[in-house]
């Protein structure tokens, strides 16, 4: 009964609002996701994924957020992300001073997994469809705005595999992809611009 139970959409929608407000309340921010629908032997929708950074400004917000992963996944010991679908969706990175708007959620998930588990998430692509995308990188301490904008893009692999290194790519199709790179006022400070130039520091602080 409880198997058919989290199958519906209101159980699954039920759910997703308890775990979203929790991890809103230990992030700190807004998290937050209209509706839900799971198939619990491979696929996975997100309808109006919202995520805040801690100055309440938007990080990521996807009108639609689809995964395919290993038929009966929660049976085995791993589970392979086969495909990644991303619709509507607005990827702003931030900073004012060092620190990234996205590095909170970086300390907050930094505690290794127990090793006495074996269950994890290996990405393992066949197809990446993304429409209608949007991602800022604006980076107010070093000086620089990139902008990057595409209508759609179709990947189809016949295997990228991160953990082994592997891309092989079969086609990718990109319609009208716009990207950009302007100077903006810098806020940092001249002693560690002089510094940071001299010791050839790389875009992380």
């Amino acid at each position: 009964m409880a198997f058919i139970a989290i199958q519906t959409t209101f159980v699954q929608n039920w759910l997703i609002g308890i775990a979203t407000k929790k991890l809103s309340k230990s992030l700190g921010t807004e998290v937050s996701i209209k509706k839900i629908n799971i198939t619990l032997f491979n696929k996975l929708n997100l309808d109006g994924t919202l995520i805040r950074d801690q100055q309440k400004d938007t990080l990521l917000y996807a009108g639609t957020l689809k995964l395919r992963i290993t038929d009966w996944f929660f049976l085995k010991d791993s589970t392979d992300l086969k495909y990644i679908g991303l619709d509507d969706a607005v990827i702003k990175l931030q900073r004012k001073d060092s620190v990234w708007n996205f590095q909170y959620i970086i300390d907050h998930f930094a505690n290794p997994p127990s090793t006495n588990s074996k269950k994890g998430i290996t990405l393992n692509l066949k197809k990446l469809e993304f429409n209608n995308i949007r991602f800022i990188k604006n980076d107010a301490w070093r000086g620089e705005r990139m902008t990057a904008k595409l209508n759609s893009l179709l990947l189809d692999a016949d295997n990228i595999n991160l953990n082994k290194g592997i891309f092989s790519v079969n086609q990718l199709n990109l319609d009208k992809p716009f990207f950009e790179i302007t100077n903006i006022p810098e806020l940092r400070p001249d002693s560690i611009r002089i510094r940071d130039q001299h010791t050839n520091t790389p875009d992380t602080g």
